[in-house]
């Protein structure tokens, strides 16, 4: 089961942009940075003209895991979009180093091997949760309980920021869960995040809404 709860992936490398590392779904560093220029907004306008079908005025963005960090980034950057849900993200690039099960090595290379001892302000700048107070886009956190990937604290710290800003969020916590649950968790678990996902965009995509 998905407990719904009203309660933040690891951002760009600091060289060697070609390389790039799936552990997290990562992609390469300059992505997130790439997201807060006009190139991202080119690429919406450039869908919406070639897919009729798509309304202009109901978008909504998800992502998991690096999308998940992607989806947090992107609401910071834009309030183009009605609704989001961002789920087992990263938005504390420095917290993730001590929490995650490869963040003390693998995290630290993602920043061009640079702790956040040396560098604190690297891991400020690249983290969603900078940027909270930009976040107006109603947002789902969804995140399972057991997840040593990208551990709960990364959504928590999120879902907080957000709720003394007064914003509108959910945070949907989801027991005996690990990180990627919606593909390898049980059946019932699946099953219930598709509902409460879909129930989401749902109230905020639908016409009139």
């Amino acid at each position: 089961d998905a407990d719904r709860a009203e309660r933040p992936h690891v951002p760009p490398r600091k060289a060697r942009p070609q390389r790039c590392r799936s552990h997290c779904g990562q992609r390469c560093a300059s992505e997130s940075q790439r997201l807060q220029q006009p190139m991202f907004r080119r690429l919406v306008d450039a869908a919406l003209r070639r897919y009729p079908f798509i309304d202009g005025d109901r978008l909504g963005v998800i992502g998991v895991s690096y999308g998940g960090y992607m989806t947090s980034w992107i609401v910071g950057h834009t309030d183009r979009f009605k609704a989001a849900c961002s789920e087992a993200a990263i938005n504390n690039v420095a917290t993730q180093v001590g929490t995650s099960d490869i963040g003390h090595h693998w995290t630290i290379e993602e920043q061009g091997g640079v702790p956040p001892w040396e560098d604190l302000d690297r891991y400020v700048r690249l983290s969603p949760l900078t940027y909270v107070k930009d976040i107006r886009t109603p947002l789902m956190i969804v995140h399972g309980e057991n997840d040593l990937r990208c551990n709960i604290i990364e959504s928590e710290q999120l879902f907080v920021a957000l709720k003394r800003l007064g914003r509108e969020v959910v945070f949907v916590r989801v027991p005996d869960a690990g990180h990627g649950f919606g593909v390898l968790g049980r059946p019932r678990q699946r099953l219930e995040r598709f509902r409460i996902i879909l129930d989401w965009f749902g109230k905020h995509l639908s016409p009139g809404a």
